[in-house]
């Protein structure tokens, strides 16, 4: 609120004084004009502007979720994966359950990305539940918004 009124302030102050300028002034006054205003917009935070970005936990506790979901999906398997081919197959091949095999890892995190794309900004909550998958409580209740 304060930088609002602060801002209006400082715009009526510049535009009463431009009347008073001779022409040598005036190019200097417009190029300090053109500063400040540049100044002003590059000064904007993604809170002034309505939209409060995920930060690093926020998108941890996301990628974490999603992984595990991804990860329980792929572990029903029972699957055995044979490992060690060679040319003579004189040794005999490595057994390893799917369940911990690194295969089941690199397969999971092919899907997370997808999934992530999936939530929305639910600008009604506060903490981290702000993002979430579905649609926001507001446009369930009016869908012509």
């Amino acid at each position: 609120m304060f930088y609002n009124k602060f801002n209006i302030f400082i715009y009526i102050f510049l535009f009463t004084r431009v009347n008073s300028l001779t022409e040598e002034d005036d190019n200097k006054f417009n190029i300090f004009i053109y500063i400040f205003l540049f100044t002003r917009v590059n000064s904007l935070t993604e809170e002034d502007e309505g939209v409060k970005y995920a930060n690093r936990c926020e998108v941890c506790k996301i990628l974490a979720i999603e992984l595990e979901n991804r990860l329980e999906e792929t572990g029903k398997s029972h699957d055995v994966i044979e490992t060690g081919y060679a040319v003579d197959d004189v040794k005999p091949k490595k057994k390893k359950e799917y369940k911990k095999s690194e295969l089941r890892l690199v397969e999971s995190l092919d899907g997370v990305c997808d999934k992530i794309l999936e939530y929305n900004i639910h600008k009604e909550r506060k903490d981290s539940t702000r993002f979430a998958k579905g649609v926001r409580w507001g446009l369930r209740q009016n869908p012509g918004i």
